[in-house]
């Protein structure tokens, strides 16, 4: 999913987006990405100027197998979706986005009609499509939402 976002992603502020939103959706589930799935991605979607430590997908999936930092427990399956999420571009210039992803709670096949999330991610261009540089949880899910533009279409 992450990588076709990638393939299919404009040179735009847009396209940055959409690869974020793809990698929120990929990241942030139970069960957790397996490793080699982790390494994989990590090898095709991480930006060579990123940290070591935020390029390793593999080891912040085995060291935190449940992502969604408490607000699910343990074990129950879940992940996040861009259905009802919003879309905020903090910054931008033409070889680099900072977006702001908030998304829902879809726990054990339902979607949550309150339990939320959001994430930044700054993604910069390169020969192969956006990569992701860093991230961060730079707002609330109340601020996001609240100025944030509705996802047209969500997974």
């Amino acid at each position: 999913m992450v990588l076709a976002a990638q393939k299919t992603a404009q040179h735009t502020t847009v396209g940055g987006v959409e690869v974020a939103a793809a990698m929120v959706r990929w990241a942030y589930r139970s069960p957790a990405p397996q490793a080699v799935e982790a390494s994989q991605l990590s090898d095709q979607i991480m930006a060579t100027t990123a940290s070591p430590s935020f390029k390793d997908l593999e080891g912040s999936t085995k060291a935190n197998p449940n992502s969604s930092g408490g607000v699910v427990a343990d074990g129950v399956p879940f992940y996040l979706s861009t259905i009802s999420g919003v879309w905020y571009v903090e910054s931008a210039s033409a070889d680099k986005v900072t977006a702001s992803i908030g998304s829902a709670f879809v726990v054990d096949g339902a979607l949550s009609p309150n339990l939320r999330s959001v994430s930044t991610f700054t993604l910069v261009w390169s020969d192969n499509g956006w990569r992701i540089e860093s991230g961060e949880f730079k707002r609330t899910t109340q601020e996001v939402f609240a100025i944030g533009t509705p996802f047209s279409g969500g997974c």
